[in-house]
């Protein structure tokens, strides 16, 4: 085995041949944020926004091939902010020291299916969850991802993926364990699974890669695993958070949670992407729903102390949307957005021209330097049929307390960022996002049957090194 350091900054080691290659490193991405927020939004969430920093991701991975057709992925994250899902079997329980990523094994280039992967793997439910977090344009993925998508990033499973035609056409099929989002460990007397199916398209590929649009389907139909409380099928609570996050992930406030949410007939989600890469152009729209039918709220509330009492409320079908709309270029001459043909996603930014003073005789340059605007919308939103107790009660607070008052939960939002990205070197990347986010903020929290609109300014910073 010989080292080299890659075109794309990693260290990896290769044998005389080529049929065995490994790649050690990982990335960690530093963010700081900052709020202008009046003090009736703040009083809408479950934590105040306030201005912080944290590690967004802090990953260490191993990948590689061994025999020319044997892989493997071994990929965690340290950083206790990447996640705050609570585990609907085993109720609420504290953030994890190590959260599992990708940890699979595969097997390429077998005929007609291409490659089969067993173990903890990432769900690609579009292209942007296909993408890692490391090459995505913006500080955080859509809201309406981020609602519909990320409760099911990571599950245990296994995976069918390849591309014909020339990498004309994508498919990916996958059958997961559900209810494994972050430790990859679960248990389930119901055996819950989930179907998913991805299907892609890239019409155009020229020019190495600077020219490119792909256009992707994905559904998934998946079942529910049993709630804690009530132990009937419970479908995972969708949660936005901010566009720009400080603290560890129980320190960022929810914008728009309506709750955990029973059905006997499990749940859909499908999205729709178009990406397109044109020369220092790159532009990207996505459309996210989820479809819950036949829903119901049941929960126990204690009143009084010891006297329980059992809510139940027919709520009907439940459909979850919202989509994004983004646009970016580079303003340095050279400089694109690549995809990923064997598997439609972001790849990696390399600049034409590294930072660099010109010492030891090396080219001067100043990276790669990128703009873009993007604007989300997302509607998260039912009424909550409940019975109205007086206000002041003991039923009334036990009912506020267990989110099962009478009327809307939810919210919807809609946010415009603003981005620069600089890129200094395959490794090194600076980003600056500022977002005004705008909606009705989490209907559920406030006596008021009536939601209202509210707004706030966000700017972050974020400084990520790959390795």
């Amino acid at each position: 085995m010989f080292a080299v350091w890659g075109k794309d900054g990693r260290l990896t080691f290769k044998n005389e041949d080529g049929s065995t290659v490994s790649r050690l490193g990982g990335l960690f991405q530093f963010d700081s944020g900052w709020y202008v927020v009046s003090d009736n939004t703040n009083n809408l969430l479950n934590k105040p926004l306030e201005q912080g920093s944290d590690l967004r991701r802090a990953r260490l991975r191993s990948d590689g091939v061994c025999y020319d057709n044997l892989e493997w992925v071994f990929e965690f994250d340290l950083s206790r902010s990447a996640d705050n899902r609570r585990n609907t079997n085993t109720g609420s329980q504290p953030e994890p020291n190590v959260m599992f990523n990708n940890v699979f094994f595969g097997v390429r280039d077998i005929p007609f299916l291409g490659v089969v992967r067993v173990g903890h793997i990432k769900e690609e439910l579009s292209f942007y969850s296909a993408s890692s977090g490391r090459n995505i344009p913006f500080m955080e993925r859509p809201a309406a991802w981020d609602a519909i998508e990320d409760p099911y990033l990571f599950d245990n499973g296994v995976t069918i993926s390849n591309t014909y035609f020339d990498d004309y056409l994508y498919t990916w099929l996958g059958f997961f364990q559900t209810n494994t989002r972050t430790g990859a460990f679960t248990i389930n007397p119901d055996g819950s699974y989930a179907v998913d199916l991805r299907v892609c398209i890239m019409p155009i590929y020229e020019d190495h890669g600077r020219d490119w649009l792909n256009i992707g389907a994905t559904g998934s139909f998946r079942a529910n695993p049993n709630g804690i409380s009530n132990d009937k099928p419970t479908v995972q609570a969708s949660n936005i958070q901010p566009q720009i996050r400080t603290g560890s992930s129980v320190q960022v406030p929810s914008l728009i949670n309506p709750g955990n949410i029973n059905t006997l007939d499990g749940t859909q989600l499908f999205s729709v992407c178009l990406n397109r890469g044109y020369g220092p152009w790159s532009i990207g729209a996505q459309y996210d729903g989820q479809y819950i039918g036949n829903a119901f709220f049941q929960e126990e509330i204690t009143l009084n102390g010891n006297v329980k009492k059992s809510v139940f409320a027919d709520i009907g079908n439940i459909y979850y949307h919202g989509a994004s709309f983004e646009i970016l270029r580079f303003l340095t001459s050279g400089d694109h957005r690549g995809v990923n043909r064997r598997d439609p996603s972001f790849l990696q930014v390399i600049p034409e021209h590294n930072l660099s003073w010109g010492k030891n005789g090396r080219e001067k340059g100043i990276g790669a330097w990128e703009v873009g605007a993007k604007y989300d919308f997302a509607q998260l939103e039912y009424y909550l049929p409940t019975e109205a107790p007086p206000p002041g009660s003991a039923q009334y607070t036990a009912l506020k307390e267990a989110a099962a008052l009478p009327g809307p939960r939810g919210g919807n939002l809609s946010a415009f960022t603003l981005g620069l990205n600089w890129y200094l070197n395959p490794n090194a990347l600076i980003m600056a996002n500022y977002v005004y986010t705008t909606g009705t903020f989490n209907s559920r929290s406030s006596d008021s049957l009536e939601p209202f609109n509210s707004g706030f300014h966000a700017f972050g910073t974020r400084f990520q090194f790959t390795f």
